[in-house]
């Protein structure tokens, strides 16, 4: 987002609120973004989990009131699901720099289409879920754990985008690694 906009992004951040994890995710990005000196979030939009049925109505409502925004933030893919996607959609803003999360297949389908959501952080299921089966083996095992790695990646339609229906799995060959690692 601070690249595509040069630097200058004007951000409505779309944050997730109401559960930890949402509280962790709006921390980070306020902090990220906070080292972008010509950045400003110029306008948030509080999703609770309740608000999620009339997300399109709120999300568009919230883009009317911020006209500057260059920017949208949106702590969650699901949220693109929800209605954030049809709104962009249908505001036909085709300049704004829109960067979402978890790189979900609608989201990766919407990035694609070249509207709305343009960018996702792309991390693998996968690839976690065989990290956690290390870490049981070792602890099984007497062994300590160690850290398996996160694999994330920026993706966007020239960058990182699996082939149409496929998940984001990112460039590392886990299964065949922790595989051979388990002698399997």
């Amino acid at each position: 987002m601070i690249n595509k906009t040069g630097g200058n992004a004007k951000i409505l951040h779309v944050a997730f609120h109401g559960v930890t994890f949402g509280e962790y995710l709006s921390e980070g990005f306020r902090e990220g973004i906070a080292a972008c000196g010509g950045c400003e979030v110029v306008g948030t939009l509080k999703v609770a989990p309740a608000d999620v049925s009339q997300l399109r109505q709120k999300f568009e409502s919230a883009l009317l009131k911020v006209p500057s925004a260059t920017a949208v933030a949106v702590d969650v893919n699901f949220f693109f699901v929800a209605g954030v996607q049809q709104a962009l959609v249908a505001a036909n803003r085709p300049n704004l720099a829109v960067v979402g999360g978890e790189c979900q297949l609608e989201n990766l389908d919407y990035i694609r289409s070249g509207k709305g959501e343009q960018v996702c952080i792309g991390g693998s299921n996968g690839y976690r879920a065989y990290g956690t089966i290390d870490a049981l083996n070792r602890a099984f095992n007497g062994q300590p754990v160690v850290p398996s790695g996160s694999g994330f990646q920026i993706v966007d339609k020239d960058r990182n985008l699996p082939a149409e229906g496929a998940n984001y799995e990112g460039p590392v060959d886990f299964r065949d690694r922790y595989r051979k690692l388990w002698g399997v």
